[in-house]
Protein backbone atom coordinates (compact mmCIF):
# COMPACT_ATOMS: atom_id res chain seq x y z
CA UNK A 1 0.00 0.00 0.00
CA UNK A 2 1.29 3.19 -0.88
CA UNK A 3 2.13 5.91 1.67
CA UNK A 4 -0.28 9.46 1.04
CA UNK A 5 1.34 12.09 0.78
CA UNK A 6 1.53 14.99 3.27
CA UNK A 7 0.59 18.49 2.49
CA UNK A 8 3.01 19.89 4.84
CA UNK A 9 6.31 21.98 4.31
CA UNK A 10 9.26 21.14 6.54
CA UNK A 11 8.99 24.37 8.50
CA UNK A 12 5.31 23.50 10.13
CA UNK A 13 6.91 19.99 10.57
CA UNK A 14 9.46 21.81 12.78
CA UNK A 15 6.29 23.96 14.20
CA UNK A 16 5.94 22.71 18.09
CA UNK A 17 1.92 23.52 18.05
CA UNK A 18 -0.17 20.74 17.18
CA UNK A 19 -3.65 20.89 15.85
CA UNK A 20 -5.87 17.46 16.95
CA UNK A 21 -9.20 16.32 16.08
CA UNK A 22 -10.05 14.34 19.59
CA UNK A 23 -12.81 11.81 20.40
CA UNK A 24 -13.35 10.34 23.28
CA UNK A 25 -16.18 8.56 24.58
CA UNK A 26 -17.58 7.62 28.13
CA UNK A 27 -17.03 4.60 30.22
CA UNK A 28 -19.16 2.17 29.23
CA UNK A 29 -21.15 4.19 26.63
CA UNK A 30 -23.16 5.61 29.71
CA UNK A 31 -24.82 9.42 28.86
CA UNK A 32 -23.20 11.20 31.50
CA UNK A 33 -23.39 14.58 30.01
CA UNK A 34 -27.24 14.24 28.78
CA UNK A 35 -27.35 15.86 32.62
CA UNK A 36 -27.17 19.63 31.91
CA UNK A 37 -25.21 19.50 35.06
CA UNK A 38 -22.27 17.73 33.62
CA UNK A 39 -22.06 18.89 30.45
CA UNK A 40 -21.98 22.89 32.40
CA UNK A 41 -18.98 21.40 34.77
CA UNK A 42 -17.33 19.87 31.82
CA UNK A 43 -17.14 23.15 29.60
CA UNK A 44 -16.18 25.32 32.51
CA UNK A 45 -13.33 22.60 32.88
CA UNK A 46 -12.53 23.15 29.27
CA UNK A 47 -12.89 26.86 29.90
CA UNK A 48 -10.18 26.72 32.90
CA UNK A 49 -7.84 24.89 30.47
CA UNK A 50 -7.91 27.21 27.91
CA UNK A 51 -7.60 30.40 30.38
CA UNK A 52 -5.06 28.68 31.89
CA UNK A 53 -3.08 28.54 28.51
CA UNK A 54 -3.07 24.85 28.38
CA UNK A 55 -4.28 24.86 25.09
CA UNK A 56 -6.18 26.37 22.25
CA UNK A 57 -9.91 25.22 22.13
CA UNK A 58 -11.29 26.22 18.08
CA UNK A 59 -14.48 24.15 18.35
CA UNK A 60 -15.65 21.63 20.41
CA UNK A 61 -19.37 19.46 20.49
CA UNK A 62 -20.65 17.30 23.64
CA UNK A 63 -23.24 14.38 22.78
CA UNK A 64 -24.56 12.65 25.93
CA UNK A 65 -22.19 9.68 25.79
CA UNK A 66 -19.22 11.15 24.04
CA UNK A 67 -17.44 14.53 23.12
CA UNK A 68 -15.17 15.77 19.98
CA UNK A 69 -12.87 18.38 20.47
CA UNK A 70 -10.42 20.49 17.80
CA UNK A 71 -7.51 22.02 19.89
CA UNK A 72 -4.30 22.99 19.14
CA UNK A 73 -1.32 22.91 22.03
CA UNK A 74 2.02 24.07 22.05
CA UNK A 75 5.39 22.85 22.11
CA UNK A 76 5.42 23.59 26.20
CA UNK A 77 2.99 21.10 26.60
CA UNK A 78 3.22 18.63 29.08
CA UNK A 79 1.28 15.37 30.93
CA UNK A 80 1.64 17.66 33.84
Amino acid sequence: MAKPVRNASSAQILNPARTFFATTKTSMGRALFQSERNATLLIDVLRSYVAAGKFQLHDFVIMPDHLHLLLTVTGDTTNE
